[in-house]
């Protein structure tokens, strides 16, 4: 059972249910909330299951400090470093 109770959102939203560091550009898999760029960062790829047309996205460069929100299942760089955050209902 998922938990969208208000302290389980401010737990993700400070990285309280952990996170991976991507700077590659192999595929990676998992549950996200966010993707933040810790270098300017190239999408090669990305799946977002709430977001239509995030497929848009690929080609678009992220600056530092900025971020994409929803539900990320697959990520893939051209380059950069971004910190995926995991969303913790999987």
């Amino acid at each position: 059972m998922s938990d969208f109770s208000i302290n389980n959102k401010l737990d993700i939203q400070i990285g309280g249910k952990g996170a991976v560091f991507i700077d590659d550009t192999s595929s990676h898999a998992g549950s996200w909330a966010e993707m933040y760029a810790v270098s300017a960062s190239v999408i090669a790829a990305i799946t977002i299951a709430n977001m239509e047309g995030s497929g848009g996205l690929v080609g678009s460069t992220l600056a530092v400090g900025n971020n994409v929100r929803g539900k990320i299942t697959k990520i893939r760089l051209t380059s950069g470093k971004v910190i995926a955050y995991k969303d913790g209902l999987t």
